[in-house]
């Protein structure tokens, strides 16, 4: 699921921004950052149990803005951030819309760092699967 996350993450990024101007990295890289992008990173996802069947998931998410701009980046970093809160508050995970939580940012060493939490409520795979023989076989002809 946390795959799933990153992803809708991405599309919403990609949608605000376009595809072909910044990079999107999900993965650590050491050297070789082509700026303006962005780096998407699950910091440290967490399970509520709230039931036999249910469970709370919780993925705070980090995302990090690489500015274009030597000579003003807080500026570019600023803008950058208040357009993150608007495109990532409400992101598409299969279908679905899920809201984002805890929003807060900072800018340190001319980066931006804009934080994230995404929470949702999963069923277990059998449980579903089984309410969804439930309401085949309970449909009206």
């Amino acid at each position: 699921m946390i795959q799933k996350v990153i992803d809708g993450i991405i599309a919403a990024i990609r949608t605000e921004y376009g595809s072909a101007h910044f990079k999107v990295y999900t993965e650590l890289v050491e050297q070789g950052l082509k700026n303006p992008c962005f780096s998407v990173m699950c910091l440290n996802p967490s399970v509520e149990v709230t039931g036999k069947v249910r469970s709370r998931r919780y993925y705070p998410f980090v995302i990090d803005y690489f500015p274009k701009s030597d000579d003003e980046p807080v500026d570019e970093c600023n803008t950058v951030y208040e357009t993150l809160i608007e495109c990532l508050g409400d992101i598409t995970v299969e279908d679905k819309i899920i809201h984002g939580s805890n929003v807060s940012g900072n800018v340190v060493d001319g980066v931006l760092h804009f934080q994230i939490t995404y929470d949702l409520f999963l069923l277990k795979k059998e449980e579903l699967e089984s309410m969804m023989q439930f309401e085949e076989s309970t449909k009206v002809m």
